[in-house]
This record gives structure tokens, C-alpha cells and sequence, in this order.
């Protein structure tokens, strides 16, 4: 599939990562052709196809027809991280020292282990 002149599709420019975009694509949980998916996107087909095993992989339920596409077995929602901390209360999405850790309690200790192997004190 060559281009010819021109800028690339705006699509591919996207830094969100393909599965991601691919899985945006599938939320309606309608069937979505391969070549639809990929000129929308910008990518080829076999990047889509590669794109939808990652999702399997993921532990997406994806089905995959032939002569009607790709689905999601159910309709979902992207995770938006925006979405999630405009929906947080506010001492949620800004927790300050004081609400982690009660008024006059001493941080807790902190340790740090390896996999060296260490001898007790004599």
C-alpha cells in the first residue's frame, strides 16, 4: 500500500499506541473490516491483524469474522485517564501527606532487600 506525495495519514502520527487505538475503535462492539480499520487509522492491515492479536493476548474476547471484520464479544468503554480523576473526589486526586498518614504517627520504616545474600550481626 504506497502513498504517493502528500503527508502521512493524520491518524498514524497519533502516539497513542495502535492496540489501544484499535480497541477505541472496537468499543461500540459492532464488526469493523480489517481494511476499514486500517485506512481509518492509517496503518495496514496487517498491522491491524497484529494489533488485534495483542488484544487476544490481553485478554480481549475479539471475534474475528471473515467478510465482516473485527468485534469486541460485548461493547465497552476506553479507560480515559482523564475521565477517571474528573470523576475522583478531590482529596483523592490530590492526597496530601498529612491524608496518607495520620497527625503524629512516624513514617513507616523502609527497607530495602536484594538478592545478595547478607550475614546476621555477630
Amino acid at each position: 500500500m504506497a502513498r504517493t506525495g502528500g503527508s502521512a495519514h493524520p491518524a498514524a502520527r497519533d502516539p497513542t499506541p495502535l492496540t489501544a487505538r484499535v480497541f477505541a475503535a472496537l468499543c461500540d462492539g459492532r464488526f469493523h473490516s480489517g481494511e476499514q480499520l486500517a485506512r481509518s487509522l492509517g496503518v495496514s492491515r496487517s498491522a491491524i491483524w497484529k494489533a488485534a492479536g495483542a488484544l487476544r493476548e490481553l485478554g480481549a474476547t475479539l471475534h474475528a469474522v471473515r467478510n465482516r471484520g473485527y468485534r469486541l464479544a460485548s461493547a465497552s468503554e476506553p479507560l480515559d485517564a482523564a475521565k477517571i480523576r474528573e470523576r475522583l473526589a478531590r482529596d483523592v486526586r490530590q492526597p496530601t501527606f498529612a491524608a496518607v498518614r495520620p497527625p503524629g504517627r512516624p513514617p513507616p520504616p523502609t527497607a530495602c532487600c536484594s538478592g545478595a545474600p547478607t550475614r546476621p550481626p555477630p
